[in-house]
């Protein structure tokens, strides 16, 4: 195959990766010329990746309005990928005794291009429970009591980076720096309201077996029911966050052996 050929090829992959990460939460469907938009490319080109992705499965169209939304291909993938996540499996089994115990919605987020991502949630039992974010949701890392948690561990030079990049007010930004302080000191870090109204959760980091981070336990319910409880439940949550850590040390002592 030429040079040329193979760099067409990548040029179409990489095409493709970019139309599919135009889908949010907030915009789970898009026509064609809103596709064409946020691209930026020809209406010809789009319409090509658009079925091709159809094709395989990575996308689907609806057949009244003709919009596109990912596809079932896309959630099996994700569904192995975070399957294969070694943090999602030391933290489940906390997950499930933190749930059960309070009944409230328990997420796992990990760090990804200096954003908070939900890669795991376990739904509560409470009639009425938090359901803030899905797994792939993604948030700045200074909001939502996870991404706090896991700002938290960082240097105080990385800490300024993502503060920075994020164009906070003065106010705003006392307000984070005064969040990480607390989250440092307690070992937990509470929020209300960050994601969405009404919601309160509390959040707590998780290491991997060299002492970096890996993630963060989050557990979110009513508002007021979280503050009220805020010191139980932020130190269940920190507890749960530290067996999770501890699963991981152990399993790697136990390789070393």
């Amino acid at each position: 195959m030429s040079s040329e050929g193979s760099n067409n090829e990548t040029s179409t992959v990489v095409r493709a990766a970019q139309l599919l990460e135009m889908f949010t939460a907030e915009h789970p469907e898009l026509s064609l010329s809103a596709l064409t938009s946020r691209l930026g490319y020809n209406k010809a080109t789009t319409y090509r990746l658009a079925q091709t992705l159809v094709s395989v499965g990575y996308l689907e169209q609806d057949e009244a309005t003709r919009a596109y939304r990912l596809g079932l291909a896309l959630i099996r993938l994700g569904q192995v990928a975070s399957a294969n996540s070694d943090v999602r499996s030391r933290a489940l089994e906390q997950m499930a005794r933190l749930r059960d115990t309070f009944g409230e919605t328990v997420y796992l987020l990990v760090t990804r291009d200096d954003r908070s991502v939900c890669i795991e949630r376990l739904e509560g039992t409470k009639p009425i429970r938090d359901l803030s974010a899905t797994p792939g949701d993604a948030f700045p890392l200074f909001v939502g009591a996870g991404g706090i948690a896991m700002l938290a561990t960082m240097s105080d030079a990385e800490r300024s980076r993502i503060l920075d990049a994020g164009e906070l007010g003065p106010e705003e930004r006392r307000t984070i720096e005064t969040q990480l302080l607390d989250c440092t000191t307690r070992g937990y870090e509470t929020a209300a309201g960050d994601i969405q109204a009404g919601a309160g959760a509390v959040a707590a980091p998780i290491f991997d077996d060299a002492g970096e981070l890996a993630g963060a336990l989050s557990m979110g319910g009513a508002r007021q029911q979280i503050i009220d409880r805020r010191d139980e439940l932020g130190q269940a949550v920190a507890e749960a966050a530290r067996l999770a850590t501890r699963r991981a040390t152990d399993r790697a002592e136990g390789m070393r052996r």
